[in-house]
């Protein structure tokens, strides 16, 4: 509702007066009851007085200084405005100027960068805040997009009174609700004919719908103040992700505390702590009227540059109703509803929608303006005789219109989209409406592709679409489509009729029914008669002989499915044999499956190798050397057991096909093979290595040592196969064979002497002969045994030190002294040798190893022990060597005990 509680009357020159700007909090306190006014001379703010009416306050003036400043920038009348919260932005003659409110500097200046010829009169600016912290700026055929951001920490500030960082708006906040990507408007006049309504959609967007609101005659539509979002309260981050370079030569002035315009790149120490980034700069092909946002595109009211009639008509996004303006030569006058996605640079057009205003022939670029009210969801497009309102379409309008305008695709998104119901209509009566649509434009193939999804599970709609493709002769195209299973969805004469016609049209479509399609679907005997019918009286074909293996083996009739795909030669042959497990017939047909697929032969031979055995498979593949080295080589891999006996082959196989390296090692690994027929083998194919190898493993040592000599020529694999066996017969070979040649002389010196000698080889070498480098082999050699004498001198010393050590401890050992005390008692008698009951027992007899006998039991015990046969062990009975004189027959027992 209206109120008057905020009604105040001022006197100003109707002649200076340019704009009106209001406080968004306008009206909700008295203490925000405050607007700015551009004129001709600046921007003056009025403030609320303490007891009654406003106060004027300059902003800036016709020099485009703002307060307190004492240079500027000459800026000339003020043309616009927007506010929110507590920025203010108006545009000048030189740019636009971006204020705050509580800091009283100015922000940010941003220079005018159009055609200087499109004055701002005929062209007036357009700004608009989309947040707090973003504004728009459309001025004559150029779009800026602009964000305000805190300063850096760390950079220059403001001056010391206000270091901190202010906030920018109230606290507040506003969220908006979300709005489609295109509008439709319709306009209507009170004393002329309807202009017809403009429905435009796309399948990604919402529809918009329009009322319309005429003011009176002669009424002219100027800028109204706008509601925006505040700006919220939170503080703002400590440091930015980073400044964006600038997007054009333009720079945007900023201003200190002092009024000084200093450019970005400036240093200062008197900068406000928030700037300006652009974020988005573009020049368009048609002048802007106003502008807005819509989520994250700019929705713009726009005015052709050119009056040609074809350009304005060139975007693939311009969407008009059922009337066209093909007759209007002014069309290009009509104000355009644009929506523009923006780039860095640049920009992509979402839709263009011609506005039928009235009178439009008489109006310019000043005449229109785009209006939103904050909150809501509509806008308001301006011109002197109308108002047009776009708002949201329901999902319903947008349905219907899809509907009439036959765009089923997008109806069937839509409703999708909202869930499967919109009001009466329901994802199925919608895909019948267009299934429908489909045949009555005999689109067949489309119709079958919606079919699964619009039909379903319903029989009798399946049954009516397959007579509706019958009468029109396509039943072929929906075979690919039809509900299929075990038990059936539909009659089996159903399957049965469309078989019949791939069986005459489509005979690639009748192989891939009959795979898809189980056998219960359709009588398997009575197709099997129509085929044959159709090889009996026609050229028989490749699709039509695969039809009929696959009824074949429906029919258990697995050797003439078999027969029919070994002479199509067709891999369709292992999908039967895995399917029915016919794993027995592999053998039959080894050739022909390893001809068509020799490794899936050979996996399907491995994995199931009792039906398939080797003895079946070798003597198959006997006459194709190729398919039984392939057979054999997987044999060896997967089970070597049962390729043992099938060595001789395989080293022959080896041995036809080249495999050099492979046969190297498997002679090497296997011991299964005949070697006199691997020898002979290896020497009619000239296998030098592999021959030398037979015949050391056959002991022929001496053979291939001449083998290796006269054959290979190579003198260290001659001294190699010597070291391997170290025989002194091969080394005198090696030396008669190749000392003749001086090259050999220094190999032979240095590998060969060190097992016969190196003097050995120096008297074999014929007198004469000339050997490079001898002199330094033998130096070398001479060396060499000069360390040898020195090492064994060495040794000799060391055992010599050693044995005397040796004698000198057994010496003091031998001479070291027994103690003998009344404790110490015969191991022989246990009686003490020192006392009374020694008298009688003779003397003492004392070892170095401890032990004291009497004399009498010692001459005993001494028996005793020559008697003594072997240790108890359970070893092998030894004869005990003749004992000295007298030895410790506790030591002696002790030894044969752990001997």
């Amino acid at each position: 509702m209206l109120s008057t509680e905020h009604n105040e009357t001022i006197s100003l020159d109707p002649n200076a007066v340019h704009c009106v700007i209001l406080d968004p909090a306008f009206g909700n306190s008295r203490a925000n009851t405050r607007f700015a006014v551009g004129h001709s001379g600046g921007i003056a703010l009025y403030e609320r007085a303490r007891f009654k009416g406003y106060r004027c306050q300059a902003l800036s003036d016709s020099a485009g200084g703002s307060v307190g400043a004492s240079v500027g920038v000459r800026g000339g009348a003020v043309r616009g405005g927007a506010w929110t919260g507590n920025v203010l932005a108006w545009a000048t003659d030189t740019g636009v100027r971006v204020y705050h409110m509580i800091l009283r500097t100015t922000i940010a200046l941003i220079p005018r960068d159009h055609s200087a010829a499109l004055d701002s009169v005929q062209f007036p600016p357009q700004l608009k805040w989309q947040s707090q912290d973003r504004l728009l700026i459309g001025w004559a055929d150029s779009i800026k997009v602009c964000c305000i951001k805190p300063r850096p920490q760390g950079t220059s500030s403001c001056r010391s009174s206000r270091t901190s960082s202010p906030n920018i708006g109230t606290s507040s906040r506003h969220s908006e609700s979300p709005l489609a990507n295109k509008l439709l408007c319709s306009v209507s006049e009170t004393d002329s004919a309807q202009i017809a309504s403009f429905s435009p959609y796309d399948s990604g967007s919402r529809k918009y719908s329009s009322s319309v609101l005429t003011p009176r005659p002669g009424a002219l539509a100027t800028g109204s103040a706008l509601r925006s979002p505040q700006f919220p309260t939170e503080a703002l981050p400590s440091t930015p992700e980073g400044i964006s370079s600038y997007l054009s030569s333009s720079i945007i002035a900023i201003t200190g505390g002092n009024g000084r315009i200093t450019p970005p790149s400036t240093p200062s120490f008197d900068l406000p702590p928030l700037y300006v980034e652009i974020e988005s700069m573009f020049t368009t092909p048609f002048y802007i009227c106003g502008i807005g946002m819509l989520e994250d595109l700019i929705i713009t009211l726009t005015y052709s540059k050119t009056p040609t009639l074809e350009s304005s008509r060139a975007s693939p996004t311009d969407t008009k109703g059922p009337q066209q303006f093909t007759d209007d030569p002014h069309e290009w006058r009509r104000p355009q509803l644009r929506l523009l996605e923006p780039q860095q640079r640049s920009y992509d057009e979402i839709s263009k929608d011609i506005l039928g205003t009235n009178r439009y022939k008489e109006y310019l670029p000043l005449h229109y303006k785009l209006e939103c009210v904050a909150g809501g969801d509509r806008w308001y497009v301006l011109s002197p005789r109308d108002l047009v309102v776009a708002k949201p379409r329901e999902p319903s309008d947008s349905l219907e219109w899809l509907i009439e305008h036959h765009k089923y695709p997008q109806a069937l998104h839509l409703i999708e989209r909202e869930g499967g119901t919109i009001g009466d209509h329901t994802e199925a009566s919608v895909g019948r409406q267009y299934l429908n649509h489909l045949l009555e434009c005999h689109m067949y193939d489309d119709a079958a592709r919606i079919s699964q999804r619009v039909i379903r599970d319903n029989v009798g709609e399946w049954l009516e679409l397959v007579r509706a493709f019958a009468d029109a002769g396509e039943l072929r195209i929906l075979h690919e489509y039809l509900p299929h299973g075990s038990p059936p969805p539909l009659p089996v004469t159903t399957y049965n009729e469309v078989l019949m016609d791939l069986l005459d049209h489509n005979r690639e479509g009748l192989v891939a029914a009959l795979q898809k399609w189980p056998s219960s679907c359709y009588d398997v005997n009575w197709l099997v008669s129509a085929v044959l019918q159709r090889v009996a009286t026609q050229n028989w074909s490749v699709p039509l002989l695969q039809s009929l293996a696959h009824l074949y083996s429906h029919q258990q009739r697995h050797d003439k499915a078999l027969a029919i795909y070994i002479k199509l030669e067709h891999k369709d042959i292992f999908g039967l044999i895995k399917k029915h497990g016919l794993y027995s017939t592999i053998g039959t047909y080894a050739v022909h499956l390893m001809t068509l697929d020799a490794d899936l032969t050979t996996e399907l031979c491995m994995t199931h190798i009792s039906d398939a055995p080797p003895t079946e498979m070798v003597p198959a593949l006997s006459s194709t050397p190729n398919l039984l080295y392939k057979y054999l080589t997987a044999l060896h891999k997967k089970h070597e057991d049962l390729c043992k006996p099938y060595h001789d082959d395989l080293v022959q196989l080896m041995a036809d096909n080249q495999q050099s390296e492979k046969l190297l090692q498997f002679l090497k690994a296997s011991n299964s093979y005949n070697l006199s027929a691997a020898l002979r083998v290896c020497k009619d194919r000239g296998l030098l290595h592999h021959t030398v190898y037979l015949l050391n493993r056959t002991g022929n040592t001496q053979d291939a040592l001449s083998l290796v000599l006269l054959e290979a020529r190579d003198l260290n694999w001659a001294i190699d196969l010597c070291k391997h066996h170290n025989d002194r017969h091969l080394w005198d070979t090696l030396i008669d064979h190749t000392i003749s040649y001086s090259d050999n002389i220094r190999p032979l010196l240095e590998e060969a002497g060190k097992y016969v000698g190196e003097v050995e080889i120096l008297r074999k070498i014929p007198p004469g002969l000339e050997v490079p480098g001898l002199m330094a082999s033998i130096s070398k050699i001479m060396e060499d045994t000069r360390k040898k004498l020195a090492l064994h001198s060495g040794c000799e010393r060391l055992c010599k030190r050693d044995i005397v050590h040796l004698n000198e401890r057994r010496r003091r050992l031998a001479t070291r002294a027994i103690s003998i005390d009344e404790q110490t008692s015969c191991p022989r008698c246990e009686k003490s040798v020192i006392g009374k009951q020694a008298k009688n027992l003779g003397g003492l007899v004392a070892f170095r190893c401890g032990h004291v006998f009497h004399s009498d039991c010692l001459t005993s015990s001494n028996e005793i022990a020559a008697s003594f046969p072997a240790n108890n062990t359970g070893r092998k009975r030894e004869r005990c060597k003749p004992l000295p004189t007298l030895v410790c027959v506790v030591c002696l027992l002790k030894n044969q005990l752990f001997r």
